[in-house]
């Protein structure tokens, strides 16, 4: 959290808010070659969970509805009576109280120093996002609307709501963090209708893009397929339990992640890898990249200093842990969450 966002504070509607990050800045370790890496989910009944959507990975915004590179059309968009305008005060979005609806401002309640961004078109209506953070006390339309994280009630929202909300705060966060040059140190400005910065020194010119950060996320299974890793680990909300997740790191393949993160986190030797789906997560500016692994080894050797403690569980042992007062599983919204239902829901499929 930075020190210009304020204390997250519960929406009513929030619901299931856990959120187990990725694992610690991952280690260098040993890495073995990993084969089939074919891209295809589970056979039989896990089929149907990929056919729906995962939240934030929202259908519906053309992103290049307009031409960027020409102010007059952005501007022409922006004064339209169609426009939706979602303001975002220190990365909190306004929307109803019960997380049901984003509410926009009109071009008139904007300063004129306030950050904007393009979002795209939907049914051609244009988006745009307003960064009012320097404002103090932002006026919200009635009783019941507030500014509220996107993080906070995720679960809750339309699927456009939810991942339009999230994307406009990973942007506007992105141009906060980014108004100087990397190279130069020179100020930046803000290109494209908001999806560049570009270096105002004439003899750098650096062109900056939105930071992604790239984690792999891993439901790893024994060699028979019948029991999956999970694993608590120490920054997790209690009673959270979820699958092993890490940082991609410089030079390395997703698979080498996934089998590096594994042999630090467990001391388990990856045999197979299998990708299985991605979703943005803006709340830490990542890009969460799933994969179903099988084990070659069974013995656990658990390092304490990432994890307060993994072990094995059959689809029965999850079915009857969860929610009970020790074991929870991630929020609903999470990609971690997405993997272990379709695992639950699929037939043990060996190494």
């Amino acid at each position: 959290m930075n020190n210009d966002d304020p204390q997250k504070t519960l929406s009513p509607a929030h619901l299931d808010r856990y959120d187990p990050s990725p694992s610690a800045v991952p280690r260098r370790t040993e890495i073995r070659d990993v084969d089939d890496q074919t891209s295809r989910p589970f056979s039989g009944s896990a089929q149907r969970l990929f056919d729906r959507p995962l939240p934030y990975t929202f259908d519906g915004l053309d992103r290049d509805g307009l031409d960027r590179s020409d102010p007059a059309a952005i501007a022409a968009a922006l004064n339209s009576p169609e426009a939706k305008i979602l303001p975002v005060w220190r990365r909190r979005v306004l929307m109803s109280d019960d997380g049901d609806t984003l509410h926009s401002w009109p071009r008139d309640r904007l300063n004129e120093g306030d950050p904007l961004v393009f979002l795209g078109l939907r049914d051609g209506t244009p988006y745009f996002a307003a960064d009012i953070s320097a404002h103090e006390n932002p006026e919200t339309e009635g009783a019941r609307a507030q500014f509220i994280d996107p993080w906070m009630v995720g679960p809750n929202l339309d699927p456009f709501l939810a991942g339009v909300g999230a994307y406009a705060r990973h942007l506007l966060a992105w141009h906060r963090s980014s108004r100087f040059c990397g190279r130069c140190s020179s100020p930046t400005e803000a290109a494209r209708a908001g999806l560049e910065r570009r270096c105002t020194n004439p003899d750098c010119g650096e062109v900056h893009f939105p930071r992604i950060n790239p984690a792999t996320i891993m439901l790893v299974q024994d060699p028979s397929g019948e029991r999956c890793v999970m694993a608590r680990n120490h920054n997790f909300p209690p009673t959270i339990h979820s699958i092993l997740a890490g940082y991609v790191d410089a030079g390395e393949t997703l698979e080498q992640t996934v089998a590096r993160e594994v042999a630090e986190e467990v001391g388990l030797r990856i045999g197979r890898v299998r990708y299985a789906a991605s979703q943005p997560w803006a709340f830490s500016n990542s890009l969460m990249i799933a994969f179903f692994a099988w084990s070659e080894t069974e013995a656990l050797q658990v390092n304490t200093e990432e994890l307060e403690r993994a072990d094995w569980y059959s689809r029965d042992e999850i079915d009857a842990h969860r929610d009970s007062d020790s074991f929870r599983l991630p929020r609903r919204d999470s990609i971690a969450r997405f993997m272990i239902e379709s695992w639950m829901a699929s037939d043990p499929e060996p190494l």
